[in-house]
């Protein structure tokens, strides 16, 4: 009888034991869930957050913030919603004419950078001959709607992450990259086109690399993102600076 009774109790504490483990499961896969509906609700009913945020956003922290198999039910959702596979995001085309006065006054819309090598040429010539100083320069970010931002509305609204600055002489300014670095600077001699840069990049994982020249330097820079699943995107822009891909009858910003 006492074999019975241990055996019964131990028959009991293990379907006890399987049923306490499916709870706890089931409360896991609901706080999924439910952290998943939270934070689309509560973006869906902000009118401020255009709908390709809020799928980017779902895409992004899929294993981050989200289970991945629930992020991708939410994108799904997205998407039938508004009957297209990137949702509301308008595809910007680049700008052929840029001129900007003062430095950044005027810039590009920017141009992704991914793992196939994107070549950039254009043309820049001063606005005013005779100022001192006039030169073309290199943005990098991360922005969902691939503008440069400046007010704090806008940067937290696109998740405006800015990684540094370049100048053609070589000059860097690194901010939100993780490291930045200027190597192989060298002199060009045989300049034709004293009005002529040309910018070739390619992204490995979490690294940009870049090689840029202008008239009077050639140079690699090296830029290290904070993490390999943000964007990046090069603007254009410049200081007294006239920019164009049609300079002389010729089309030159090309991806």
């Amino acid at each position: 009888l006492k074999d019975y009774s241990l055996q019964n109790m131990r028959s009991r504490l293990k379907i006890f034991y399987v049923f306490f483990i499916f709870i706890i499961i089931l409360y896991i896969e609901y706080s999924r869930i439910i952290t998943v509906a939270k934070d689309y609700e509560s973006m869906l009913n902000n009118p401020t957050i255009p709908a390709f945020f809020i799928r980017e956003h779902f895409i992004r922290e899929a294993g981050v913030k989200y289970d991945p198999l629930f992020a991708k039910l939410a994108v799904r959702i997205i998407d039938d919603k508004t009957n297209t596979g990137t949702s509301e995001r308008k595809e910007k085309s680049v700008e052929t004419e840029l001129v900007s006065d003062n430095y950044r006054e005027t810039i590009s819309t920017g141009i992704e950078v991914t793992q196939i090598v994107t070549d950039i040429t254009f043309n820049s010539i001063p606005l005013e001959k005779d100022k001192d100083f006039s030169a073309p320069s290199v943005i990098l970010f991360d922005s969902y709607d691939k503008q440069v931002q400046t007010t704090p509305e806008a940067i937290n609204s696109n998740k405006y992450l800015e990684y540094g600055e370049i100048w053609f002489d070589s000059h860097i300014i690194s901010t939100g990259a993780k490291n930045m670095e200027v190597r192989n600077v060298t002199e060009v001699t045989d300049t034709a086109d004293f009005s002529f840069y040309k910018i070739t990049a390619c992204r490995f994982e979490d690294h940009l690399l870049m090689k840029l020249q202008g008239p009077e330097k050639s140079f690699d820079v090296i830029l290290a993102l904070p993490s390999a699943s943000k964007a990046v995107y090069i603007g254009i822009t410049g200081e007294n600076a006239s920019i164009s891909s049609k300079f002389n009858g010729k089309y030159s910003i090309h991806l």
